[in-house]
């Protein structure tokens, strides 16, 4: 992946520099105390030495603080992915009990919000709630698509694109989108939005 790739590159550069900052400072400490042989025993070359392992160690220690930096924020994300997740998982426990007492009115929308339709109150609550599951599934393949690395994105095509779309032109799934787009439209993310709204045109 071009993450890992990203890392191990930097981890291969501090690993070298490392020991070379090192080797610097050692020389440098030993010319001051004077024990390299006398050809070496010039002040303008103990400066130059101790300045190169200075800087060295230093760019050694930015690069290390980058790589924090990145495994922190990764792991902040993967945190955050968990959470949602999780919180995802309750809310789908919480619609299969709607979806199976459609009497009750303890859906997202109320029931007078749902078109009224002669003899069919409850399949039509029923179609809302499994589109509203549908719909969260595809915003979850969304973001993931979103979070996927560049390089995942450049050589796979998102099968989920295509399958959204065969959805988005049936008459169903755009009254059960714009029902949920009239109540309940800030649940979901801003950018999963806009994309559905687009290829609903």
């Amino acid at each position: 992946m071009e993450n890992g790739s990203e890392d191990s590159g930097i981890d291969f550069i501090a690993a070298i520099l490392s020991p070379i900052g090192i080797f610097f400072l050692g020389c440098a400490f030993a010319l001051a105390l004077n024990e390299l042989p006398g050809n070496f025993h010039s002040q303008n070359l103990y400066y130059v030495v101790a300045s190169g392992g200075v800087i060295l160690a230093l760019f050694t220690y930015l690069i290390n603080r980058q790589r924090e930096n990145k495994q922190r924020q990764k792991e902040l994300i993967q945190r955050q992915n968990e959470i949602y997740r999780a919180i995802d998982d309750k809310y789908f426990s919480y619609l299969q009990h709607c979806m199976a007492n459609p009497e009750l009115d303890v859906y997202d929308i109320p029931n007078l919000k749902i078109p009224y339709d002669p003899g069919k109150e409850a399949d039509k609550k029923k179609e809302l709630i499994a589109y509203t599951m549908l719909i969260s599934l595809m915003e979850i393949a969304f973001i993931e698509y979103l979070a996927a690395p560049k390089s995942i994105k450049d050589n796979q095509e998102w099968a989920w694109h295509e399958y959204i779309k065969r959805f988005a032109g049936r008459e169903n799934f755009k009254w059960a989108w714009n029902t949920w787009n009239e109540n309940e439209s800030f649940l979901f993310d801003k950018r999963f939005v806009a994309y559905m709204e687009e290829l609903m045109k």
